[in-house]
């Protein structure tokens, strides 16, 4: 995930240092996480939202996306409506182009 970040990202990106954004990444990943979870678990039955806060609580990106794979047959295409939603977010606020 954090590699189709950074592809899209890499022209806002140049400009930082290799750990700026490594930090940048994981906050945009982490964020899309979050963006994710929400959205998906009004779609869950009351087992699987059992599940999922089961999961969110152990702060495991790779078993949270796991368990979205198992769940979720549209996973890719909600992922990247929502990568697509928060890069335009974010380069709107930084006044990127």
């Amino acid at each position: 995930m954090n590699e189709d970040i950074d592809k899209k990202l890499e022209p806002i990106l140049a400009s930082l240092s290799e750990d700026e954004k490594k930090e940048v990444i994981a906050q945009i990943g982490e964020s899309l996480m979050k963006r994710l979870i929400i959205r998906i678990y009004d779609h869950l039955n009351e087992t699987d939202q059992k599940i999922l806060d089961e999961l969110n609580e152990t702060a495991d990106p790779e078993k949270i996306n796991e368990f979205f794979k198992l769940k979720v047959p549209d996973l890719e295409s909600i992922r990247d409506e929502e990568l697509e939603t928060l890069i335009s977010e974010m380069k709107e606020f930084i006044g990127a182009k």
